[in-house]
């Protein structure tokens, strides 16, 4: 009995407790039901902070919006450009025949270093824009026959020393380009045009441009100019499209510092007609620069790399160059204009054919300049065959005349034997030249042009003094 009211309580204990459990396990569900709700809400919550976060991370299209009117542009800084040309006087490559290759000739002393002539000119002209010399001679293997009294050749391989000079250019009308006839002379034209050289020759013109795209036009003329074509020449050129117009003459008075009646006049003529630059040559010594009517006059740049004397008396030289500024705007205009004084010779005492410049602040440097400034007050050289016709034979077979100096000197000179020396006159001027003229032009150039101190030069200096080569003849 006991045991059995024992069961019962226990059944009953179990039975209660398994109520009291499964009641326990409906309020957690139940409540977990209603926690429920609030979960999902706080997942819903924070998905929509998350996506307010990515949105806020996005520009906003309407705010970012550029405005109706465009920001102005950053202007462009426009720069102008600057070019330089180069000018130079007399070259002679060889010399006269019965003298091509004596011991202190051009040929002997260059030989095949074709870079020699103008080892110490390369540093103007391999940074220029354009440069030009004036050809005083034939290239050519033929000897022919001439009975004209100076008359100069080198093998047609010399073309090479303009082309390892940087020279772009030559004048090719004076009066020693048919110093060998026709046949020198074509053969002169084929040497360059191997070398790719340029060449302007008598009464033609020459379209050149520069490989910065300079535009270059160059009309020639020696002796008595024909005025009526340079003046339809220069606007031919410029027509065509010529924005720098440069006329090369070749005139004047042998052995003069002074300009004659005669080169005045055609220069400043080449000048009214248009020209830009007038290029002068032939007297062999250095004559004064000129600004004129907006132009500018070069009268003489006397010798250079000359094999026509192996011993001039006057060894002064020098290169110039002339500035042209291109502005932002596209108009070109003419700018500083540089005299380089030089010597035609590294080597004093004689010629060794290989132009130098001069150390500024030297006495030659001071003389060298003053020639070209036109302050120079020294003689004039007299040559002495200045009286012969040989000269005017030359001209006159090239179809011109005698060039007519300013004022006709009044104590004219006594030839001398033929056989003295060309560098030594007999009869030594006196300090007032005879023929110094008195129609001094009366407009100075308003603007003085400046001189260069050259690089330092780094070349051999010339070595050993060669003795002179008397028998060289200046023509």
């Amino acid at each position: 009995m006991r045991y059995r009211y024992l069961k019962i309580v226990l059944c009953g204990i179990i039975a209660l407790f398994m109520l009291i459990s499964s009641g326990c396990s409906a309020m957690a569900l139940k409540k977990l039901e209603q926690q429920q709700p609030a979960a999902d809400s706080t997942d819903n919550t924070g998905a929509g902070d998350a996506a307010d976060n990515i949105t806020d991370t996005e520009p906003d299209t309407e705010s970012d919006t550029a405005p109706d009117v465009e920001p102005e542009p950053i202007p462009m800084v426009k720069t102008s450009t600057v070019y330089t040309l180069s000018f130079a006087g007399d070259c002679t490559f060889g010399g006269m025949v019965e003298h091509l290759y004596n011991k202190n000739s051009f040929i002997s002393i260059v030989g095949e270093n074709y870079a020699y002539p103008f080892e110490y000119c390369t540093r103007y002209f391999a940074y220029d824009d354009f440069t030009i010399v004036n050809l005083e001679g034939v290239l050519s293997d033929y000897r022919g026959a001439s009975d004209k009294l100076f008359k100069f050749v080198a093998p047609p391989e010399y073309a090479a020393v303009l082309t390892e000079g940087s020279v772009e250019a030559v004048n090719f009308a004076n009066n020693h380009t048919y110093d060998f006839g026709k046949t020198g002379y074509n053969d002169t034209k084929t040497a360059l045009e191997n070398e790719g050289i340029s060449y302007v020759e008598d009464k033609g013109t020459l379209m050149y441009t520069t490989e910065s795209g300079l535009k270059l036009g160059i009309y020639s003329a020696q002796f008595n100019m024909d005025h009526k074509n340079m003046q339809k020449a220069v606007q031919e050129m410029r027509a065509d499209g010529a924005e720098i117009i440069i006329v090369s003459y070749h005139g004047g008075k042998e052995g003069s510092y002074r300009v004659t009646g005669d080169q005045e006049r055609h220069c400043r003529a080449a000048i009214d007609a248009g020209a830009d630059i007038v290029y002068g040559h032939h007297s062999h010594r250095l004559q004064p620069v000129e600004e004129y009517n907006g132009g500018i006059i070069f009268y003489s740049l006397g010798n250079f790399s000359f094999a026509g004397n192996g011993n001039p008396q006057d060894k002064d030289t020098a290169i110039i160059q002339q500035k042209f500024i291109r502005d932002s705007e596209g108009n070109l205009t003419r700018g500083e204009t540089i005299l380089i004084p030089y010597s035609i010779s590294s080597t004093k005492g004689t010629n060794d054919y290989r132009p130098m410049p001069l150390e500024e602040g030297t006495e030659e440097y001071d003389i060298c300049l003053s020639k070209l400034l036109g302050t120079f007050d020294g003689p004039d050289y007299i040559p002495y065959y200045e009286n012969d016709d040989t000269e005017g034979q030359d001209k006159e077979e090239e179809g011109e005349t005698t060039d007519t100096p300013a004022d006709t000197p009044t104590d004219t000179p006594t030839d001398p034997p033929a056989d003295t020396p060309t560098d030594t006159p007999s009869d030594t001027p006196g300090d007032t030249p005879a023929d110094t003229p008195t129609d001094t032009p009366s407009d100075t150039p308003s603007d003085t042009p400046t001189q260069e101190t050259p690089p330092a030069d780094t070349g051999s200096s010339g070595g050993e003094t060669p003795p002179a080569d008397a028998s060289a003849e200046e023509g």
